[in-house]
């Protein structure tokens, strides 16, 4: 595994990426909405038309919006700024909020009363070291407000503030990547915390709530649509069950099987996981480290 410094990132990250980078369906969904086309935030040809005008490449056109309507409103003020300046406030953004995550991290995790304030930044500076932080900023994905949604519920269980972080945690994984987070909701289940999974069920509510007055009827149907339709991404582009098991022998509905028993028994791991830490606080960190791996390897579309 190697690490890109900024300097080195600094020259891939060309107005291009702007266009071409996922966050540029996100760009095209948020257009749409802003412009009164809510009804179109997932149709191709419309995002499409969209991408084209941002001086999106005629190869690269393909960039759907895969995620719910509500994300598509919280970006859409980024709408209104040219791509290539969109796209670097919102990599920017998700930067850092990854930054938050790792510092509320830090802030309520146990320390050894001779640790000093060296050690807790260079944590944060370790966590955010990795080759995963600059594809962060080519991508421009979600996963600042994933990892800030995963920060919040481990320190709801570290404070006692189960409920609320739940809300939290609910609300920013029903905005996007919800998959991702499938295994740690059964590793809350396995822990018997239904305060945590009351509050995550309230937030995914919110999120929904937010989608339907925004969007309506019809987005939120035109949403559900896109998702029971195929991928476009081939399994041996995952990074999940799927995509290691295809990886070895090749793409087909044998490794296709053999991923989907693996990711089922990735999140059985997690509810076991759960379940054995419930009344172990002192293996809260090693249990959702563990409960987080199981969920992102068993999840779909990694």
């Amino acid at each position: 595994i190697y690490t890109l410094s900024l300097h080195d990132a600094l020259p891939i990250l060309p107005d291009v990426r702007a266009s071409s980078s996922d966050f540029a369906g996100t760009y095209a969904s948020a257009t749409l909405w802003r412009t009164g086309h809510a009804a179109q935030m997932y149709d191709i040809p419309a995002e499409e038309a969209v991408l084209a005008a941002t001086g999106t490449p005629s190869w690269h056109l393909l960039i759907p919006f895969e995620n719910p309507p509500a994300a598509a409103v919280l970006a859409s003020p980024l709408s209104l700024l040219g791509s290539a300046v969109a796209y670097r406030v919102w990599t920017t953004l998700q930067l850092l909020l990854l930054l938050a995550a790792a510092c509320l991290v830090v802030w309520v995790a146990p320390w050894p009363a001779r640790r000093s304030w060296f050690m807790r930044v260079a944590s944060v500076a370790i966590a955010a070291a990795g080759f995963c932080t600059v594809q962060l900023l080519i991508e421009g994905q979600w996963d600042g407000v994933a990892a800030l949604g995963l920060a919040v519920a481990y320190v709801g269980w570290r404070r006692g503030w189960n409920l609320t972080a739940g809300v939290v945690f609910g609300f920013l994984f029903a905005v996007a990547k919800a998959h991702l987070a499938i295994g740690v909701l059964l590793f809350m289940a396995g822990r018997r915390d239904w305060r945590m999974l009351a509050g995550a069920a309230l937030g995914a509510l919110l999120s929904a709530g937010l989608a339907l007055a925004t969007v309506g009827p019809t987005g939120v149907g035109a949403f559900i649509s896109a998702v029971l339709s195929p991928s476009y991404s081939p399994v041996l582009q995952m990074q999940n069950a799927e995509g290691l098991v295809a990886s070895w022998l090749g793409a087909g509905t044998l490794s296709f099987a053999i991923g989907v028993v693996l990711s089922a028994l990735a999140l059985a791991g997690a509810v076991m996981i759960g379940n054995l830490s419930r009344n172990r606080r002192d293996l809260l960190e090693p249990a959702l480290l563990a409960a987080t791996a199981l969920s992102l390897f068993g999840a779909q579309h990694l």
